[in-house]
C-alpha cells in the first residue's frame, strides 16, 4: 500500500473528523491531526528503511511530501488554507 492509497482510505474519515472537532473543539483537532502526521512518520519509518530508527529525517521527509501535494490528506488541504 503506497501513500496515495493510504490518503484515499483515509481521506473520508479525516474529513469528519475535521468538520465535527472544527466545528465544537478546535484545540481537540489540533491534537488529533498532529496524531495523524505522527502515524504518517511512523507509517513510513517502517515503508522505508532508509527513515527506520531516524524521526528527524522521517519527519522531513513528511514535510517535503506535504509541501510537494498539499492536497493528499484532508488535513493538510485544511492547513494550506490557513497557511501553516
Amino acid at each position: 500500500m503506497g501513500l496515495d492509497d493510504l490518503a484515499d482510505r483515509t481521506r473520508p474519515i479525516l474529513r469528519g473528523w475535521i468538520e465535527y472537532y472544527g466545528r465544537f473543539t478546535r484545540s481537540a483537532l489540533v491534537q488529533v491531526l498532529r496524531w495523524v502526521d505522527m502515524a504518517l512518520m511512523r507509517w513510513a519509518q517502517r515503508k522505508y528503511k532508509s527513515l527506520s530508527r531516524r524521526p528527524a529525517r522521517a519527519w522531513a521527509w513528511l514535510s517535503g511530501v506535504k509541501c510537494r501535494q498539499p492536497g493528499l490528506f484532508a488535513h493538510w488541504r485544511l492547513e494550506a488554507a490557513l497557511g501553516r
